[in-house]
Parts: structure tokens; C-alpha cells; sequence
């Protein structure tokens, strides 16, 4: 598993920090999670819904990008993170 935060400049690695360009993914189901990480598994489990509901299939790595949370918000209430799982279509979905 890689931890990632989005950056505005690619830097020099130091240490366990390492900067990298991940790449495009050519379409996604995404939803925003508000609240603790405790409860991440209820977002996943709407999106996961989603997409065997509408005719997707996962096709790629998933990805959690925190936008907000411990070093820059007071409550856990106030975190925001947005969970990516890339997709492709099912052929022949009927």
C-alpha cells in the first residue's frame, strides 16, 4: 500500500518520502467521504454498489486522496476524502 497527498512541485526523495506522477486513470468512480476514517467502509460500500449496479467492473489499483484531515482540521467531522476506483465497462451487460 502507498500513501499519496497531491503536490504542487515534484521534489527531491528524502527519506520514506518519495515523489512520483501516478498515472491518468481513464475513468473512475469516485465519491467524497466527509468524517472519520472509521467510517470509510460505508462510502466504499455505496461506490462499490454503484458500480456492479450500473454495469462496471474494477480495473486498476484504487485510490483514497485526503483533501482534509489531523493537520489542518479541528474535527474528524471536517475531514474530507475523496476514494477513486478505477472502471471499465462489462461488455454485453444486459
Amino acid at each position: 500500500m502507498e500513501i499519496c497527498e497531491a503536490v504542487t512541485e515534484k521534489k527531491q526523495d528524502a527519506g520514506k518520502v518519495r515523489f512520483k506522477v501516478l498515472p491518468e486513470i481513464p475513468a473512475a468512480a469516485c465519491i467524497f467521504h466527509t468524517g472519520s476514517y472509521d467510517t470509510l467502509h460505508r462510502s466504499y460500500a455505496v461506490l462499490l454498489q454503484y458500480i456492479e449496479g450500473n454495469g462496471y467492473e474494477i480495473s486498476g489499483n484504487i485510490r483514497e486522496s485526503y483533501i482534509d484531515g489531523v493537520w489542518n482540521k479541528d474535527s474528524d467531522a471536517e475531514w474530507l476524502t475523496e476514494i477513486q476506483i478505477p472502471v471499465h465497462r462489462i461488455e454485453n451487460v444486459r
